[in-house]
């Protein structure tokens, strides 16, 4: 412990300077000014130079700009969090680290959504904001009906997003949707819907109609969580045909607006679209 002396000599012996006084440290850096007479001046420090600063990781974390799924916009992030990784101070000191953690989540979206849309997957999931005791979907394309009658199949509650339900499923071409609960409240259509991932919310308009919005983008506060399989009935099956029931479960009746275009211009760009519907399916 306590203090010590250090000199430095040239390949003569010739002592160049004496370095006095140093308390105790692990570590002392020590650089020669070269431009100096015989190399005679020495300046030192506790702290390794060649280590990557707050600001350099700020710097770094800056750069990301707005995220996509490309190559670009990955090197980005991997460059920000490697700098983070090699910082060694105070992380407080890294303001906009939210800005890097927010970057990841939502690039990782954007290649979730992407490979579900490549994969011919179809990934949903709706938030429970009516509180009703079931959440079902009844979907179709043309004739065909994939969960069967109305009102479809159970959706699964998310374990990890208190209010959630989710279900995931293949298909060929863009399909339609109803949200229900099996007693006579469902949402209006949500017709041509691609393959990709969709977080929908539940509400009434001035119309008192209870209107889908989809977005690609996770909400705030999500925890990441595998959508449930749920299984299409096999095309043989009776139940797949498109016949009304006519008794009080079945959907209502009227027109819809296809949201195609919208909703497939959203799957890679994270941008929320509103489900806007003006009748209900005859299914």
């Amino acid at each position: 412990g306590g203090k010590f002396n250090l000199s430095y000599y040239d390949g003569a012996a010739e002592k160049l300077q004496n370095a006095k006084d140093f308390n105790e440290h692990d570590t002392i850096y020590f650089s020669i000014n070269e431009n100096t007479a015989q190399w005679q001046n020495l300046s030192h420090s506790f702290t390794d130079p060649t280590a990557i600063t707050a600001a350099q990781v700020i710097e770094k974390i800056n750069a990301i700009g707005t995220v996509e799924y490309t190559d670009e916009s990955l090197a980005k992030i991997e460059a920000a969090e490697a700098a983070k990784a090699s910082y060694t101070g105070n992380e407080a000191d890294i303001t906009n680290l939210a800005t890097l953690t927010a970057a990841r989540t939502k690039y990782n979206e954007l290649k979730a959504a992407a490979e579900a849309a490549a994969a011919g997957k179809l990934v949903i999931y709706v938030k429970n904001s009516e509180n009703w005791s079931a959440m079902k979907l009844y979907s179709w394309k043309d004739s065909t009906k994939f969960f069967g009658d109305w009102p479809g199949k159970d959706m699964t509650a998310c374990t990890k997003n208190e209010g959630w339900y989710s279900a995931q499923f293949d298909i060929t071409a863009a399909t339609s949707l109803i949200f229900n609960n099996g007693e006579g409240k469902q949402s209006e259509n949500i017709e041509d819907v691609s393959a990709g991932t969709y977080w929908f919310t539940l509400a009434l308009n001035e119309n008192n109609q209870l209107v889908a919005t989809a977005s690609t983008t996770a909400p705030q506060g999500w925890v990441d969580e595998a959508a449930a399989e749920i299984k299409p009935v096999t095309p043989g099956d009776t139940n797949n045909t498109n016949n009304n029931t006519n008794n009080a479960t079945t959907p209502s009746t009227g027109d819809a607006t296809p949201v195609a275009a919208a909703v497939a211009a959203v799957v890679l760009m994270g941008l929320a679209v509103v489900v806007l519907n003006t009748k209900k399916a005859n299914r």
